[in-house]
């Protein structure tokens, strides 16, 4: 290759460098524009329950249409209030669960009781197909489960004699400890 096609070559190359880092400072710097433009994201929400809450009242909605107060429905017993969706697998499996204790008494006749923002009629459908011996009471739009920021489902609510949350969150189905939850309960 003559000098002036190695010069020719170089120029062209320096050219294809530049060219590159023009290009990528003008993405670096629309990256930032966009970051600044953008607002932060949304705070977290706060925990659904805290342990020493009051269970809050809220109106529910029973099975049979009838309404219902949510800090009626463990008043002076404790027990298991559990925020629920039908269309949620882990929720039916944490139901069943639940019954299963019922059923064998590991409990101690500690009250379980289930919340989601389905229609009564579906929950009275839902709860026939499961085999459940609890209630479940309707949340209409939700409203129960958004104010108190309950944001994941199955969600369970451990409740004294008192009204007062002894237990809230997320709980995997084999880590259920029914003497815990009945020593929780006051029961």
């Amino acid at each position: 290759m003559t000098p002036e096609g190695r010069s020719a070559l170089l120029r062209g190359a320096g050219f294809a460098a530049a060219l590159v880092a023009v290009a990528a400072a003008g993405l670096w710097t629309g990256a930032q524009v966009r970051r600044w433009r953008s607002p932060p994201p949304p705070a977290p929400p706060p925990p659904a329950f805290a342990a020493g809450d009051r269970f809050p009242a809220v109106p529910l909605i029973a099975e049979d249409g009838a309404a219902a107060a949510s800090d009626d429905l463990l008043a002076g017993r404790g027990g298991v209030v559990l925020f629920i969706d039908p269309d949620c697998p882990a929720c039916t499996d944490a139901l069943g669960v639940w019954q299963s204790l019922l059923e064998s008494s590991a409990l101690a006749g500690l009250p379980v009781v289930g919340i989601s923002s389905a229609p009564p009629e579906a929950l009275a459908a839902y709860r026939a197909r499961l085999g459940l011996g609890f209630p479940l009471y309707s949340d209409p739009g939700a409203l129960f489960a958004r104010e108190h920021g309950v944001t994941m489902v199955p969600t369970t609510v451990v409740v004294d004699a008192g009204g007062t949350v002894r237990l809230a969150g997320y709980l995997p189905v084999d880590n259920i400890d029914p003497e815990e939850i009945v020593e929780l309960a006051g029961g």
